[in-house]
């Protein structure tokens, strides 16, 4: 029975029908998550006994449970309320979702949030309800994005599917750093090639997913982009104007805008592309940067041993390595839950300090750092002179001798991974990601030797990439040291991905974020053509109250791995345990992160791996 609110009126609540496009944009209102651009939605409430659909105004209700409240005088407590209309269960009263329109794409569709176990029957009642009075210029389909979904595919009868990778690719246009700048317009064909002659003056425009990116205004990139791509990464550690923006091409070739002063303006559904003058680049101002020198260890030589009992520091062996270290704390607590690689342990920064004091080294480096930035062309033969120097230097003998013995120790027919672990990395405001080297170094081995892999390492901070990032950033070059984390490396990948613990697509609200790809192909530097399983996951807890279920909630599926998830349902729940464990170890120890972030905007960013059926979990740092 209806009961209608005071000073409401039928027409201002609610429509049983939508007959044209002017109908649909007064009921329609703001999605509740950023997950895709350009979304517009209207929320939909189909009462199961009455076998009546409810087009609800979106402007008044942001929430189903708000308009039941208000037209159907329920009186559920939020927990409840979830548990009985979310969950397939002989009390459920209504089927809750919405009719979302993909603007740039011309796309109707009917979703349903991850959590929802709808029954098929009633999914199927609500479809022809919604067919039925619905009078728009395009078809309406069921996004099939979750797991419950998925199961269902295969008996839903007479409803046209769409899956989250049509919507994905499908995209024109996806903000990654909102911001306004003036610059030149600047076509990139071939970003390798032509790095050293973009301006910082420019804006460039590119087709993929580059691993750097030169000093310039703003980047607009054609492809789409994961939250974890080192595009995103990199322009929000620069605070760089960036987006996704398929059409650029053809806008700016029909504008004649290339090469000319433009003003971009990158907003969270929409891009502007205007002309402008010589003048209005001038007046852009650069920001100066304080240098930033830091400060760490390189007095303590012993190697830092993981163990899970013995105290480390992030001051002598640097913020990836103190992660591992803290990991193998976690998985004392949780034996069962995740592995760690195997035999880790870290070389601390004092033996890098002690191996760049060779003249030679010095000699170069002086070299380098008299060398202004803008001439890149010289900065880059001199870090090539540098990186050369550092690999030509003998090793300390000390040191090759105790970590020789150390990896004895673990297992001597073992390869191991070299990786990185600087002191110029997680610090405020800068990721640091992807800039420096890994290497595979194998004990007793004539070409893959100790020695080469260590060297390998240290030189890598030298990188141009590296190199260009920090000073940008501001930070003092001399100060920046490297550690090398060691341990087993992984045969045979089954998948590996990357990790966020918050919700990056709905601010303050529960849910893990996750990319993971099958076997080693990258999840944050694919080839352009390639995209990885995007999701957010949730427990069932923070909607019912009630704990036990995982949901996951796909952006996008894997475009190699023939349209089936890459992880199964089992592989999420363990992931999500672990990740949940590892997020409580941090937050509860950390005064400050309580004081600077609710629980679920607390983020960890998290490298795993699936291997021979067992989870690793290979990393963890601070996501800011």
């Amino acid at each position: 029975m209806l009961v209608q609110g005071q000073g409401f009126s039928l027409a201002d609540d609610y429509l049983f029908s939508i007959n044209n496009q002017k109908e649909f944009n007064q009921l329609k209102g703001e999605p509740l998550s950023d997950i895709y651009s350009g979304i517009e939605c209207v929320k939909l409430c189909y009462n199961i006994a009455d076998n009546q659909l409810y087009f609800i105004n979106s402007t008044r209700f942001r929430y189903h449970m708000d308009f039941c409240e208000r037209i159907f005088a329920d009186t559920y407590d939020i927990a409840e309320y979830n548990k009985t209309n979310y969950t397939n269960n002989p009390n459920r009263k209504y089927c809750l979702g919405t009719l979302n329109y993909y603007t740039s794409q011309h796309v109707y569709t009917l979703e349903f949030v991850s959590e929802d176990d709808i029954p098929l029957a009633s999914l199927q009642q609500m479809y022809l309800q919604l067919k039925k009075n619905v009078k728009l210029d395009a078809p309406i389909y069921l996004l099939v994005n979750n797991s419950f979904l998925m199961n269902l595919e295969k008996r839903i009868k007479n409803i046209p599917l769409i899956y989250p990778e049509n919507i994905f690719k499908n995209q024109t246009y996806q903000a990654l750093v909102v911001g306004n700048t003036y610059g030149y317009a600047r076509r990139i064909n071939n970003l390798s090639k032509e790095f050293n002659n973009i301006s910082a003056n420019d804006i460039i425009f590119f087709d993929g997913t580059p691993l750097s990116l030169p000093d310039c205004k703003a980047v607009v990139t054609s492809t789409m982009q994961t939250p974890l791509s080192h595009i995103n990464v990199l322009c929000n550690n620069r605070k760089t104007p960036a987006c996704a923006y398929t059409l650029f091409d053809s806008i700016l070739t029909a504008k004649k805008l290339w090469n000319k002063p433009i003003l971009i303006k990158i907003q969270k559904n929409k891009i502007d592309i205007l002309p402008a003058t010589e003048l209005d680049i001038v007046k852009k101002k650069n920001i100066n940067r304080k240098k930033i020198v830091l400060k760490s260890d390189t007095v303590t030589k012993a190697l830092q041993v993981f163990d899970g009992k013995s105290a480390m520091s992030i001051k002598n062996i640097g913020s990836k390595s103190y992660g591992v270290s803290q990991l193998y704390k976690i998985h004392r607590l949780h034996p069962q839950l995740f592995a760690v690689p195997a035999g880790a342990f870290a070389i601390p920064f004092y033996y890098y300090a002690q191996h760049m004091k060779s003249k030679t080294i010095q000699q170069e480096l002086k070299k380098l750092l008299d060398i202004p930035l803008q001439y890149k062309d010289s900065v880059n033969r001199q870090l090539k002179k540098v990186r050369k120097a550092i690999q030509s230097q003998k090793i300390d003998v000390a040191l090759l001798d105790v970590v020789g013995k150390q990896l004895s120790k673990n297992n001597a027919n073992a390869s191991y991974r070299f990786r990185s672990s600087s002191n110029a990395e997680d610090i405020d405001g800068f990721n640091g990601a992807g800039l420096y080297e890994s290497h595979t170094g194998i004990l007793n081995d004539t070409t893959k030797t100790i020695e080469k892999a260590i060297k390998k390492v240290w030189a890598s901070v030298w990188n141009e990439e590296a190199y260009q990032e920090r000073s940008l950033f501001g930070i003092d070059n001399q100060t920046v040291l490297m550690a090398v984390l060691v341990h087993q490396g992984f045969p045979a990948e089954e998948a590996n991905g990357v990790a966020i613990t918050s919700n990056l697509f709905r601010k303050g609200f529960h849910g893990y974020t996750i990319n993971v790809q099958v076997g080693e192909v990258s999840v944050v530097a694919p080839e352009d053509s390639i995209t990885c399983d995007q999701f957010v996951c949730f427990d069932s807890e923070e909607f019912t109250q009630e704990t036990g279920k995982v949901f996951a909630q796909y952006i996008t599926r894997s475009s190699i791995n023939g349209g089936k998830n890459v992880l199964t349902q089992l592989q999420i729940e363990q992931l999500y345990k672990a990740l949940s464990n590892i997020k409580e170890y941090y937050y509860f120890r950390n005064p400050k992160a309580s004081i600077a972030y609710t629980y679920e905007e607390y983020a960890l960013d998290i490298e795993f791996k699936f291997d021979e059926g067992k989870l690793f979990i290979k990393q963890v740092r601070s996501y800011k």
